[in-house]
């Protein structure tokens, strides 16, 4: 039976945004290390992401619950690993109150996993007055993504935001990226069927390396920040190679392609994306509106993953 700490409930919040990867190589999926695991490639975060509510409860044996978008869950193993992760870390039982609340759907390749992970890590540390730095939290957040195979590099694009290439696998402080704000551009995404990112690394990680080549001479193109039409014509070129432009994707792609839009597929869904200056916003959303899915128009998110609401009372 748990008990309130305080009259006060303690809580904090955090918030996340989603992200879009265009291009990916799992060069250091094998290395040893799981700091230095992950992947190169490149994408970008958008505004829409996933804010986490973490409250705490005196208790007699350590325990949480997770909810997403108000029903309880029992399986979300990112956010189970985030959290008993935290809870070995203090001396005594609490009850943790676990809360997502998602701006983005599940399972499109918009990085929810990641942004859960990375959000959850951000507020239980402080929560918890765990005393890590924002970096620690991030790589606690790696750590579960890489080991629950729902990522592999996501968690270092959230903690900066904004579009980047990541040069070398990792985490936050282990990885190496470039990184560019894009204030004067909107992403629109179609979102059109889910794939399980956590099947895909499991199951095709062979066939993804077999491109490793097309990936790294891809990676190689991107050699300006201010090439955004070289990356959407990089992450086409790959997302075509692996064989997800066809199906469902195919008739928006000919749509934008028909209009002038470069466009590509979000890894790992069935998703149709594009980045484009703000002013031409509303001819992407004419062109993609007569198709289903759920449409999405989101700035990109320069700040990163960042507290929202931080607890000031002592457990």
């Amino acid at each position: 039976m748990a008990t309130l700490v305080s009259d006060i409930i303690p809580t904090s919040t955090a918030f996340s945004p989603g992200h879009v990867t265009g291009i990916f190589d799992p060069a250091g999926a094998e290395h040893k290390d799981i700091l230095s695991k992950g992947s190169t490639g490149a994408g970008f975060s958008i505004y829409n992401g996933i804010i986490t509510i973490a409250k705490a409860f005196e208790a007699k044996t350590n325990g949480y619950n997770i909810s997403i978008d108000g029903i309880q869950v029992q399986k979300a193993p990112v956010s189970s690993y985030i959290a008993e992760y935290y809870l070995g870390l203090i001396d005594k039982p609490i009850f943790l109150q676990i809360t997502h609340i998602t701006e983005i759907p599940i399972g499109y390749g918009l990085g929810s996993s990641g942004a859960a992970a990375l959000s959850l890590s951000y507020a239980l540390n402080n929560l918890l007055k765990v005393g890590l730095s924002k970096m620690e939290a991030a790589q606690v957040a790696h750590c579960a993504d890489i080991s629950c195979k729902t990522g592999l590099g996501t968690v270092a694009a959230l903690y900066s935001g904004g579009y980047e290439i990541r040069l070398r696998p990792g985490a936050p402080g282990k990885g190496l990226m470039l990184r560019k704000d894009l204030d004067e551009y909107v992403a629109t995404i179609l979102c059109i069927s889910p794939l399980s990112t956590k099947t895909i690394l499991s199951n095709r990680l062979m066939k993804i390396s077999d491109k490793n080549s097309c990936s790294s001479e891809l990676l190689n193109r991107l050699k300006s920040m201010d090439d955004i039409n070289g990356f959407l014509d990089a992450s086409f070129d790959f997302a075509d190679a692996l064989g997800l432009t066809s199906g469902v994707c195919k008739g928006p792609i000919k749509a934008m392609k028909s209009e002038g839009f470069k466009c590509s597929v979000a890894l790992f869904g069935e998703t149709v994306f594009t980045i484009i200056r703000r002013e031409r916003a509303k001819d992407v959303r004419s062109c993609l509106n007569q198709f289903h899915g759920m449409l999405i128009e989101t700035s990109i998110d320069s700040t990163g993953a960042r507290m929202i609401c931080e607890c000031k009372y002592a457990n």
